[in-house]
């Protein structure tokens, strides 16, 4: 009898035991299913939120395209992968004329994100007319505003004392130099190219572009027929968008005295010009050194330009995520 008590006690604790074990499987089990769940709605709620800014991004890009408010409405979102981005409501806000309201919705794996967004149309700065002139007034000033990209390093670029002659630069700058690129006499076949740039105040050409004016002088020197490859540039460089904008070339092999070169320009539209650069692409023949100077550079361009349209976040809120 007693034996029988005995085993019937250990039953009932190996029971008691499973049924323990058994909780705390279950319920390691649903912390885990849990855990995954947390994450995963995490992620959703994420891709759903970068959805609405893309829907942002696209009403900003539609209304500084000259679209107006409640014309970027959208009827049906925009496919993106597992997710879809909308314009789902957009109205002025009339007691402040000219403000934009936008309710923008993301949705990832059923996950949905809506952003309301206010928009403010600061408009577009244009600018005055411009004038910007190098006349390399000496090598303090070239050595603290220039600097060089090269792709060829067989030659320098430094500040040279020769100065364009009035006769061909009438606005020339009295004890003022230019600017002497040159191969490497020294070396067999040495080829430069690159180019020498400085900051320059911004040029906001707008949507419509502008037009002005450009002016140059230079001088090669070479002898005859020692010159593989001779070219010589000025351009203008955006370097928000990596544009640049060519004002002037010359390819020529041979010899030119102090020679100018002016003609209208017609800036292209929405470019953001920070950059003056002054490019070069020798290749000599033997040791024939190859030089070439830059001076007076000018550029004048006409008032106008900058966007129509610039809108900017005035406000923005996280208003509800499904």
């Amino acid at each position: 009898m007693l034996v029988k008590e005995r085993g019937a006690v250990a039953s009932i604790i190996i029971f008691i035991l499973l049924v323990v074990i058994s909780s705390m499987v279950m319920n390691l089990s649903a912390i885990s299913t849990a855990s995954v769940s947390d994450s995963s709605q995490y992620k959703y709620k994420t891709q759903s939120l970068f959805l609405a800014e893309t829907a942002l991004e696209k009403a900003v890009y539609r209304l500084n395209s000259g679209s107006t408010c409640s014309a970027i409405v959208e009827g049906s979102g925009t496919d993106y992968f597992n997710g879809q981005f909308q314009i789902l409501s957009a109205t002025e806000d009339l007691p402040t004329t000219g403000d934009c309201q936008l309710v923008l919705k993301g949705e990832y794996n059923k996950v949905i994100t809506l952003l309301k967004v206010e928009l403010e149309n600061i408009g577009g700065g244009g600018v005055g007319p411009t004038s910007i002139t190098e006349q390399f007034p000496d090598a303090s000033d070239f050595a603290s505003n220039w600097s060089a990209v090269l792709t060829n390093t067989d030659g320098s670029s430094v500040f040279s004392s020769y100065n364009c002659p009035s006769a061909v630069c009438p606005t020339t700058l009295a004890g003022s130099g230019s600017h002497l690129a040159a191969t490497n006499p020294a070396k067999n076949n040495a080829s430069y190219s690159g180019y020498l740039e400085k900051t320059i105040s911004q040029i906001d050409t707008g949507a419509s572009g502008l037009t002005g004016d450009f002016f140059v002088a230079f001088e090669k020197q070479v002898a005859s027929g020692t010159a593989i490859k001779f070219v010589t540039e000025v351009q203008l460089y955006d370097t928000t968008n990596s544009r640049n904008y060519v004002l002037w070339s010359n390819g020529d092999k041979v010899t030119v005295p102090f020679s100018s070169f002016s003609s209208p320009i017609s800036l292209p539209s929405n470019r953001l010009f920070d950059r003056l650069q002054m490019t070069f692409d020798f290749r000599q023949r033997k040791k024939l050194q190859l030089q070439a100077y830059f001076d007076e550079i000018i550029i004048n361009v006409n008032g106008g330009g900058g966007s129509a349209d610039n809108w900017q976040i005035l406000s923005w809120q996280e208003v509800d995520t499904i």
